[in-house]
C-alpha cells in the first residue's frame, strides 16, 4: 500500500515533468559548439583542423536528485507483487530511463531548490524507503505517511457482507429505486438511498448505519435529528415496518452489542430501533443482526 501511495505521487510528478539541471559536457566535435576548450585543442589536436575540443552545457535528466529517484523505484520493486503495482513502477522505470544508475545514492549530493522544490517530500521519501527505515508512532524527525480510512464507508460494507450472511430474507444493499418528491412534470428528485432493505415475510425492514456513538445516558441516545428524518423519509418511501439505526458498539454502552432501544414513531405505524454491532469482534457479528432483526 505505501508503495502505491510513494509510487503514485512520485509517477504524477514526473508526468508533469522530470527535473533537469545543467551539465557541463567535453567532446570532440567536427563544429564548435559551445566554448572552444583551448588547453585541450592545443595539446590534443594541434594539428588536426577537423576536430574541435568544445566545453558546453546542456540540460540534463541525469541528475543527483534523478539519481535518488530511480535507485527508490529500482527498490520498491522487490516488494511489489499486484500487476497494478508493476504497471506502475515499469512506467516509472521509463521515465528514469536516461538516467544513470547509481552506485552510491544516499551519498549524492542534492540540491533542492526553486527548480525542484515539488520533488522534495518525494527526495525525503525516497531516501527513508532506501535507508530500510520505517516510521514510528512516537515522536520522530522523519517523514512518514498518515493512512487515513473513510471509517464510515468501511463500516456500511461490513455491515452488508455481515448482513447478507445473517439474514434468511431477500437483502438489497444500497437501494436507490425511490426519491423523496416528486416536479409537476412528473420527473423525481432527491433520491433515497438505505444501506439495506430486507424484504420480510411480514413487511420491509430499512437498516441505515451510522459511524457515530451514541450516548447511553440520555434518553435519545443523542441520536441526530437528521438520522430520524432520513429514516421515517425511508420509511414512507418503502412503507416500512421495521426501522433499524446501527451504531458501533463501545466500551461506555451499558448494554452488550445488540438492541439498544426501541421507539414507535408517533402515529405507532412502524417501530423504529436503536441497536449497536461490535466491530471488533467480526465472528459474532452476524448472530449479532440476526439477533437484532429476530431472525433467531
Amino acid at each position: 500500500c505505501l508503495v502505491q501511495i510513494h509510487g503514485r505521487q512520485m509517477l504524477a510528478a514526473v508526468r508533469r515533468g522530470i527535473p533537469r539541471r545543467y551539465a557541463q559536457f567535453r567532446d570532440d566535435l567536427p563544429v564548435l559548439r559551445g566554448k572552444l576548450d583551448i588547453p585541450r585543442q592545443f595539446t590534443r589536436f594541434a594539428y588536426r583542423i577537423d576536430r574541435i575540443a568544445c566545453a558546453y552545457d546542456e540540460l540534463s535528466v541525469d541528475t543527483p536528485l534523478n539519481r535518488v529517484l530511480k535507485a527508490s523505484v529500482r527498490k520498491m520493486t522487490r516488494f511489489v507483487r499486484t500487476y497494478e503495482s508493476q504497471r506502475l513502477l515499469t512506467e516509472l522505470a521509463g521515465h528514469f530511463e536516461n538516467v544513470a544508475d547509481s552506485l552510491a545514492p544516499l551519498r549524492e549530493q542534492v540540491q533542492i531548490d526553486r527548480t525542484n522544490e515539488t520533488f522534495r517530500d518525494l527526495y525525503r521519501r525516497a531516501c527513508l524507503l532506501l535507508e530500510g527505515k520505517f516510521q514510528s508512532t512516537t515522536s520522530d524527525d522523519k517523514d512518514g505517511y498518515a493512512l487515513l480510512f473513510p471509517m464510515g464507508e468501511l463500516f456500511e460494507k461490513f455491515v452488508g457482507c455481515m448482513l447478507k450472511r445473517a439474514s434468511p430474507h431477500h437483502v438489497l444493499l444500497q437501494n436507490s429505486k425511490h426519491h423523496a418528491l416528486k416536479c409537476e412534470d412528473g420527473r423525481h428528485i432527491f433520491g433515497l438511498q438505505p444501506d439495506a432493505v430486507i424484504e420480510t415475510s411480514d413487511g420491509v425492514v430499512i437498516l441505515d448505519t451510522k459511524w457515530k456513538e451514541i450516548n447511553p445516558s440520555k434518553q435519545n441516545r443523542e441520536v441526530e435529528h437528521s438520522d430520524v428524518y432520513q429514516m421515517l423519509a425511508y420509511a414512507d418511501a418503502y412503507s416500512a415496518k421495521r426501522l433499524v439505526l446501527l451504531y458501533p458498539w463501545h466500551s461506555k454502552l451499558t448494554r452488550p452489542a445488540g438492541l439498544e432501544c426501541e421507539w414507535q414513531t408517533d402515529r405507532g405505524e412502524c417501530r423504529f430501533d436503536v441497536a449497536t454491532i461490535d466491530v471488533a469482534k467480526p465472528s459474532s457479528a452476524a448472530a449479532t443482526l440476526r439477533g437484532i432483526l429476530g431472525f433467531d
